[in-house]
């Protein structure tokens, strides 16, 4: 489903997109010749940042193997000048292979455009003996050090030979000579073309290689089948893979890509441009010192609901991309599920002002180290797609969310508002509140109160820094009661003895409203108990807070 979606997207988006057999590529550098093949200057392409400047070449080669294979009038300085580190005989000549294919690719256009005087001076300029030029150019060592892009440029032209219009126009119809022969039924767009033996490839996935890779990959023998092989056993036209293939390319570069981690990067558009695109990248991405509250407006209805959206996660595995989860649907289909996600979220905070959390930020909150790199690989996914699609909370996003809660961050908002929706979302457990719940009469919940109002004896005694705080027991009094309410208790009546008679009052109260529906500590909690426990604590507490505050 994604290769069709990619495809009529850069149907509609043919304009701004490359048109077929080329791209944008950074070139970080430009050979100026004159019109006789005479070198001139050497121009300098790259922006602030250090990137070459996005230009539009002839599509890159794909490279495999040990073979030389040149780019059209563009390239790096192995194959460009024969230039690179290597230093034994066998590299040397390797070297000498390279900028050998680099120039017989240049003299084979020159031969069908022979009256191009563009491409007749790169030719003569390649024939002579350049390096003693070069050499003195003071950028040379910063290119040879670089070894980045390439490319050749004529006086007076103000642009790159390659893309001369004739050119452009030869190149693609020798590309699509090569495969005449091949021309098979396309399995995207049901026409007889020329068949992509092997597909272009896609950068910009966070974890992938460098060079990039594959979305579309046959190289095994075990997926060879009546003699078919690579491209061919699933036969996909040369056009289709480079529109597939160039839109993808766009998007990765574009604000519609998010990577969370090394195992997940997100892309996604809409059928047509519109605003709910920034929406859904602040929605995925923002850090977890942002808040969303200021973008909930544009979550009203609006012309663009009726919409297409699409969503697509991708993985890396070396070499090749897999695609780990697609969701497709209407603008308005998408506000009203993300809206029912932030409602299921909804906790009070009384300490601080209300937020709205990205996804990125809510993964922060049960990541390893508070690092997104170290989630569980498929937990991230897993995570989004039940937001996208209204499902419940992956099973195990339960247990790793109260394994966290001993850390540094404890039980924040944020982490209970995750905790609070992902039990109500699971089938046959009791609907959690977004404030305190008189009428809960979970175990768990009840001893998540009970603890919370001994948290804050403690913190407003006087003796609050003798021994322990009570907080530090929160771990085993949240699996195992039994074993350590008893002493809370007596920790309690300690801390009573130091407090003003009107908090002991305050405090007495409070505590045999729990108490009253307690009758025995339980030996430990279930996991959904546990849950529990955090939240009915976070509730506690916030309330403890609030009435404490009015009062003083």
């Amino acid at each position: 489903m994604i290769l069709q979606q990619l495809i009529q997207y850069y149907q509609e988006n043919t304009d701004s997109l490359p048109a077929f057999g080329c791209e944008y590529k950074e070139i970080s550098f430009v050979v100026l010749l004159s019109v006789e093949g005479d070198f001139l200057d050497i121009q300098d392409t790259r922006t602030l940042t250090g990137e070459g400047g996005k230009m539009l070449v002839p599509q890159s080669v794909k490279r495999s193997g040990t073979g030389a294979y040149p780019n059209c009038l563009w390239d790096n300085l192995k194959y460009v000048f024969g230039i690179g580190s290597y230093k034994n005989a066998k590299q040397q000549e390797s070297l000498q292979e390279k900028r050998i294919s680099f120039l017989n690719n240049v003299k084979r256009l020159s031969q069908t455009l022979s009256e191009n005087k563009e491409v007749q001076a790169v030719v003569r300029f390649l024939e002579s003996d350049f390096l003693k030029k070069l050499e003195k150019h003071p950028l040379w060592k910063e290119i040879i050090k670089l070894n980045v892009y390439l490319s050749f440029s004529v006086e007076n032209t103000h642009r790159l030979v390659c893309q001369e219009d004739s050119v452009m126009q030869a190149i693609s119809s020798f590309s699509k000579s090569q495969s005449e022969e091949e021309s098979s039924f396309c399995l995207l767009t049901g026409n007889v073309d020329p068949v992509a033996r092997l597909h272009p490839i896609i950068q910009g996935v966070y974890g992938a290689q460098g060079s990039g890779a594959s979305l579309i990959s046959y190289n095994l023998d075990s997926v060879e089948s009546f003699g078919k092989q690579q491209g061919y056993n699933a036969p996909i036209s040369e056009s289709a893979a480079f529109a597939y293939s160039t839109a993808l390319n766009h998007l990765l570069e574009s604000s519609q890509k998010v990577a969370f981690n090394q195992s997940m990067t997100i892309v996604f558009w809409s059928q047509k441009k519109s605003c709910f695109e920034d929406v859904f990248s602040d929605f995925l991405k923002l850090s977890s010192k942002e808040s969303l509250t200021s973008v909930l407006s544009s979550f009203a209805e609006s012309e663009e609901d009726s919409l297409p959206f699409y969503v697509h996660a991708l993985s890396p595995n070396g070499a090749r991309l897999s695609l780990r989860f697609s969701w497709t649907g209407s603008i308005g289909e998408l506000k009203k599920r993300i809206k029912k996600h932030f409602e299921d979220l909804e906790v009070v905070n009384f300490a601080k002002d209300q937020k709205l959390y990205s996804i990125y930020s809510l993964l922060h909150a049960f990541s390893p180290c508070h690092d997104v790199k170290y989630i569980q690989p498929n937990l991230a996914g897993e995570f989004l797609f039940s937001v996208l699609n209204d499902h419940a909370y992956p099973q195990n996003l339960l247990a790793t969310l109260i394994g966290s809660l001993s850390d540094e961050e404890g039980v924040s908002h944020k982490r209970v508002s995750l905790l609070k929706s992902c039990m109500n979302r699971s089938s046959g457990t009791v609907k959690l509140h977004s404030s305190l719940d008189l009428l809960n009469q979970n175990m768990g919940y009840l001893l998540g109160r009970l603890f919370a109002i001994f948290e804050a004896a403690n913190k407003m005694s006087k003796k609050k820094k003798e021994g322990p705080t009570t907080y530090s027991f929160y771990k085993i009094a949240s699996i195992v009661p039994k074993r350590i309410f008893p002493h809370l208790l007596n920790r309690y009546a300690i801390h009573m003895h130091s407090l003003p008679e009107k908090r002991v009052e305050y405090f007495q109260k409070i505590r045999d409203l729990v108490v009253e529906s307690l009758v025995v500590f339980p030996s430990n909690l279930s996991l959904k108990d546990q849950g529990q426990f955090a939240v009915g604590y976070y509730h506690q507490k916030q309330k403890i807070f609030l009435e404490i505050k009015k009062d003083e």
